[in-house]
């Protein structure tokens, strides 16, 4: 696929880990033999994520069936993340190893996908990859869209709803969507034809989604990408446990990720931007004590924006990539207008929990 907006952008720009990297068996057995050690010591999630590039590229089929076969040897799952235009190439072999999820991105209907994320060589790629989801679905893998939204893709968020509908994928218990906000600028259907400098907000976002959702518009199979917040405030109504957030993401709580070349990343962002290796997996395990430190060990009390807010223990301190973006270090306090999304998540709560059951007594 050609995403326009595609995050890995330094890595088809120059960085050392070319897009067309293979990993290789030996890697793959070294990246296992590590990843069976951390298992025996109770470190590792029962999951495997399998992401690229393209993890099901017709031409990988050989690597995912090892790496499955190790995978399963050792009692674990994959989650993929997909682009789902190869899936029909897996078929067979999938419906011997019921052991993955996996998360395809649609942005919307054929003309807005076949624009946005264009196959390099068929022009029309979203016929091919919701066949493909059709065939997932009916063999009983669990399923979640990603639906990357600006203000274009928003204005046009019915037609592809209306789709998911007809396809009938509403109808299967192993379907999800959700909202997600687009983050970065791509070429909008206007008349000038140019970039539209106004990037919708999260804020935006989630007000458009419980708009949606309170017109009715939302099957309840449709979710938003909101950090968790929705959850945590539930949670003071049901009386559950508060689930406090002590950091952002899985970047900074031990995340690691295996590259083709024998490096170690921490975040999916900067794979192959070689400044932001955590250590080497090949020849033998070696990380970096700085930069690990700076990934794992940061604290959010180090930000004075962070230990003066009220809510960085609901916030996580916000992604730390964000800030290497916008102010081009590595550092917490990039919390997207965290406060406003809060207090307009209070708001839905309080209608969905306490203002109807005031009204149903």
């Amino acid at each position: 696929m050609r995403c326009i907006y595609c995050y890995e952008d330094p890595i088809l720009n120059g960085s050392h880990c070319l897009p067309k990297a293979k990993i290789s068996k030996e890697y793959i057995d070294k990246a296992f033999e590590i990843i069976a050690e951390k298992k025996k010591e109770g470190l590792c999630s029962k999951t495997i994520a399998l992401y690229g590039g393209e993890p099901f590229l017709a031409n990988n089929y050989d690597m995912i069936c090892y790496i499955t076969k190790k995978g399963k040897e050792l009692g674990f799952s994959f989650s993929v993340i997909s682009n789902g235009y190869d899936i029909d190439k897996y078929l067979d072999f999938l419906k011997d190893n019921k052991i993955f999820s996996f998360q395809i991105t649609l942005d919307g209907i054929s003309d807005i996908q076949n624009t946005r994320k264009p196959h390099w060589k068929n022009k029309d790629s979203f016929e091919k990859i919701t066949s493909n989801i059709d065939h997932l679905l009916k063999l009983g893998f669990y399923v979640v869209i990603r639906i990357n939204l600006d203000y274009y893709t928003l204005s046009r968020i019915d037609q592809l709803l209306l789709f998911f509908k007809e396809r009938g994928w509403y109808n299967y218990e192993n379907f999800e969507a959700y909202y997600a906000l687009l983050r970065k600028d791509v070429v909008a259907k206007d008349e000038t034809y140019k970039v539209v400098k106004k990037r919708l907000s999260q804020v935006e976002l989630f007000k458009a989604y419980y708009r949606h959702k309170e017109e009715g518009r939302l099957d309840q199979k449709i979710k938003c990408q909101d950090y968790g917040t929705y959850r945590f405030l539930k949670s003071l109504i049901t009386g559950h446990i508060l689930p406090y957030k002590g950091s952002f993401c899985g970047s900074q709580t031990g995340n690691i990720i295996f590259d083709p070349l024998g490096d170690l990343y921490s975040c999916w962002d900067v794979v192959g931007i070689p400044e932001y290796s955590i250590g080497k997996y090949m020849p033998t395990l070696e990380f970096d004590k700085i930069k690990f430190k700076k990934w794992f060990y940061s604290d959010l009390s180090e930000s004075f924006k962070c230990s003066n807010c009220k809510y960085v223990l609901t916030c996580g301190g916000g992604c730390i990539i964000a800030s290497l973006r916008d102010i081009g270090t590595i550092q917490f306090g990039n919390c997207n207008n965290y406060p406003k999304l809060f207090n307009n998540m209070v708001k839905v709560i309080y209608d969905e929990c306490v203002k109807n059951s005031m009204e149903n007594e």
